[in-house]
């Protein structure tokens, strides 16, 4: 028997904050931020935003090798940071987080309506994060509470290796039972998670503005003047462009013409 010609997509695979709730992804850097003050280590936003998209243990280590920071933290505690640093700042870290989460759990403006979309078209909706199961038990309530909950959950924390690699997303098409990467699409607001979708082997597509090479919130990004807007714009969307994404876009409320594209070619057998 000949076998069906693939005329659809089956999956997307959304990343948290940043890219459907939190517009900015506040959260986190905002945790990051005070996590370190309370170790007497001041740090930036731009400092604690740029490993933006780990798992959290490896995003604390990843700040600590900056350094700039790694000498304000030899100035402060006379020695270089140590793994048992690390474990102490992940262990404090969790509970910073999950208190940060109180102010930074509304939907981006406009996603229901795009949810609203893609349920009518049966795609299933996965999604992977950066953030641990623990922190997740109490942001998936706070997010369902508006109207959402992902089909599946993958968080960090489940899989052995999470970004840049493809465990997350595998994990997650398992649990939603679809067969090929090549017919899912993997939508986060950072490069480390297009690399997660790539490494997969779906297409991607990369929020440039509602995200992390931006980090403002939806109120601080009406306010700016347009000259500003325009320079944190084109930085972002070189971030993505440079990444290997296959479709770059401001917001979750601009993916479905992507979408339609994506099926389009891949109902002329053009995989990603």
């Amino acid at each position: 028997m000949k076998e069906k010609k693939a005329s659809k997509i089956e999956a997307i695979f959304f990343d948290w904050a940043g890219t459907f709730v939190d517009y900015g992804s506040t959260a986190p850097a905002a945790a990051f931020v005070e996590l370190f003050k309370s170790f007497d280590v001041p740090i930036s936003t731009k400092e604690a935003r740029a490993p933006m998209g780990a798992d959290k243990r490896t995003h604390i280590e990843k700040i600590l090798q900056d350094l700039n920071v790694q000498d304000r933290w030899e100035k402060t505690h006379n020695r270089q940071s140590q793994n048992s640093d690390v474990d102490k700042m992940y262990d404090k870290f969790l509970d910073i987080q999950i208190k940060c989460l109180k102010n930074h759990s509304d939907l981006i403006p406009g996603t229901l309506d795009v949810i609203k979309d893609l349920k009518s078209r049966s795609y299933k909706l996965g999604s992977t994060t950066g953030y641990t199961k623990e922190i997740m038990k109490h942001l998936i309530p706070m997010v369902e509470k508006q109207g959402f909950k992902p089909d599946s959950i993958v968080c960090a924390s489940d899989v052995e290796n999470s970004r840049p690699y493809p465990n997350m997303i595998l994990q997650s098409m398992m649990e939603l039972k679809v067969l090929k990467t090549s017919q899912c699409v993997k939508v986060d607001d950072t490069v480390i998670g297009i690399e997660e979708g790539l490494n997969a082997g779906c297409w991607t597509i990369g929020l440039a503005l509602s995200g992390n090479y931006v980090g403002l919130s939806h109120d601080e990004w009406i306010r700016l003047p347009h000259e500003e807007k325009d320079k944190l714009k084109k930085s972002a969307y070189n971030k993505f462009s440079s990444s290997g994404a296959h479709f770059v876009v401001d917001s979750i409320n601009d993916i479905i013409p992507c979408l339609n594209e994506i099926e389009n070619k891949i109902s002329q057998n053009y995989y990603s």
